[in-house]
């Protein structure tokens, strides 16, 4: 102890000196931090556009076109649409992200199908990880829009975010036809 004083009255006065904020409990300020979070989930949702019929469209024929590589249809949308905005860079912003409104909603629909296929430990185990997912994708994107150049920023970011939910759709979707079927007769074996 320097100067033999007090430790608990020490922290008490230096407590005091805090703002307000930095002494409610730990337990309220991470109730607080959700809440804002969970606020912001509606208006998140709001900005994403609805998907048109002649995207939908274009992405499902790509997608039967590709069975074998569905990776090769992320951008069947947004790169003709870009190509056609010629430059506008708020345009092509919206062409990525009605793209990834498509993207988001077939990731969704796999979610919704994956989880109930799941026993209990597993389900809750898949919850965890496609929250974490959730942050991990959103941290990345604007990593990397912070990364990129002023001027092209936002498009960095929006396309990484297209990218990033395509493919776990994709993964997704995969999980779902093969839980969705029976188990088989022979067991998988490790080869050497």
């Amino acid at each position: 102890r320097r100067g033999g004083g007090d430790s608990a009255a020490m922290t008490r006065a230096h407590i005091a000196r805090l703002p307000h904020t930095a002494r409610l409990p730990r337990a309220t300020l991470l109730a607080s931090a959700c809440l804002l979070v969970l606020a912001a989930v509606p208006a998140a949702a709001q900005q994403r556009p609805a998907p048109q019929n002649q995207d939908r469209t274009a992405l499902a024929s790509c997608l039967r076109e590709r069975t074998g590589d569905p990776r090769a249809c992320i951008g069947a949308v947004a790169v003709p649409c870009t190509q056609q905005a010629s430059g506008d860079a708020s345009a092509e912003l919206a062409c990525a992200r009605r793209e990834r409104a498509l993207w988001r909603d077939r990731l969704d629909t796999a979610v919704q199908a994956l989880g109930p296929r799941l026993d209990t430990a597993a389900r809750a185990r898949f919850a965890a990880l496609q929250r974490q997912w959730e942050g991990y994708a959103a941290q990345n994107c604007a990593f990397l829009g912070d990364l990129a150049p002023p001027a092209r920023a936002a498009a960095t970011q929006t396309a990484c975010d297209l990218r990033e939910v395509a493919l776990r759709a994709i993964d997704l979707e995969k999980m779902a036809r093969r839980a969705s079927r029976p188990p088989a007769s022979n067991p998988p074996r490790i080869e050497r």
